[in-house]
């Protein structure tokens, strides 16, 4: 007996204008990636995106496209059992799309699989997110206007200029934002030991929730966790090669661009190590489409003991988005039903 039999897949690049500048790719004005749509024998259709970094996009736009082109070749794609759904794709992007469409497809079917824990699990009927000023140049103006946008954590990326002048931006964004505000930084492994020392000391009596992956050597950065003077947060490149290697005791969340993890097998098993150690988990954008925000925030709302704001406001710096309606938050807020009847095929979406 055949589980699914997916005879239809079409692919096409997309670019979406930038509304507003990204420091972390000034050569670029648009983003780019690829709408996927797989249909299967019984004309049941889902679509995917697969989206990157900008500093890794055009190498991945022509890697992308050559395993795209070898899929839609060699279709129709054949699924007998459900386990080998984890078995599709290389490049990690197409891994984590393609098996989510099948499994969205396997549930459309059998009413079983992952994407029934997605439709039954208890989730909050709201998600948080995180506001994101992506400098900490011209601090007053962002700060201010994420204010306004309603969310309640801003996260601050760090690392790219001196420290005092990131304290100072910081003391800033306190200053403008109040006490009733979260705020979190990134430096991106882009600190040595002294420099983080020096930050964290500077900037203790600002509350800063944890700073995202301060240091690239896991020696230094085992050296500062048993000092303890703030807590943590490690992407999914750090904790996938040196998970042996991390002293955890002060690791608040594992931040997870969830598109560059690969498998679903690869991500449940994030959860896992986070459950095992009282870890919280961030879902975190590459600056996606509300197509993949929708799906995206399905799976925030599923984790975590408590509400914690999710990094998942990136579509802000674009002009418009791929399908209509287009994804929204308000008041830094994610309406989780409006998001499951995009998944779950409640409401007509057009996508452009």
């Amino acid at each position: 007996m055949v589980g699914l039999i997916i005879n239809y897949i079409f692919y096409k690049k997309y670019k979406i204008p930038l509304l507003k500048d990204l420091i972390i790719d000034t050569s670029s004005n648009y983003k780019k990636g690829y709408i996927v749509k797989l249909k299967d024998i019984n004309g049941n259709a889902v679509y995917g995106e697969i989206s990157f970094l900008f500093f890794i996009q055009e190498y991945s736009l022509f890697s992308i496209n050559k395993e795209l082109l070898c899929i839609q070749k060699n279709a129709p794609i054949i699924i007998f059992f459900q386990k080998d759904i984890y078995k599709i794709g290389k490049h990690f992007s197409i891994q984590f799309v393609f098996q989510g469409m099948l499994l969205q497809l396997w549930f459309k079917k059998y009413q079983q699989g992952l994407f029934l824990l997605f439709s039954k699990a208890k989730k909050r009927k709201y998600i948080d997110i995180n506001g994101i000023i992506t400098s900490s140049k011209n601090i007053d103006l962002n700060s201010i206007k994420f204010i306004n946008e309603g969310c309640k954590t801003l996260k601050i990326k760090v690392g790219t200029r001196k420290v005092v002048n990131d304290i100072n931006a910081i003391r800033i964004t306190r200053k403008a934002l109040g006490r009733n505000f979260t705020l979190r930084c990134d430096a991106n492994q882009k600190w040595k030991l002294y420099e983080m020392v020096e930050f964290v000391k500077a900037v203790g009596k600002y509350s800063i929730e944890y700073i995202e992956d301060p240091i690239l050597n896991i020696y230094e950065f085992n050296i500062f966790s048993k000092i303890g003077i703030c807590d943590i947060a490690l992407d999914e490149k750090l904790v996938s090669k040196n998970y042996r290697k991390i002293d955890f005791k002060y690791t608040f969340a594992f931040v997870l661009k969830v598109s560059q993890i690969g498998s679903y097998k690869n991500f449940l098993t994030f959860i896992k190590k986070a459950k095992n150690r009282s870890i919280y988990i961030v879902i975190t954008s590459t600056f996606e489409s509300g197509l993949s925000l929708n799906i995206l925030s399905i799976i925030s709302s599923m984790l975590n003991k408590c509400s914690i704001g999710m990094g998942l406001s990136t579509l802000s710096f674009f002009k418009k988005d791929i399908i209509r309606p287009s994804f929204k938050y308000k008041n830094g807020k994610v309406n989780v039903a409006v998001c499951n009847s995009f998944l779950f095929g409640y409401t007509d979406y057009n996508i452009l």
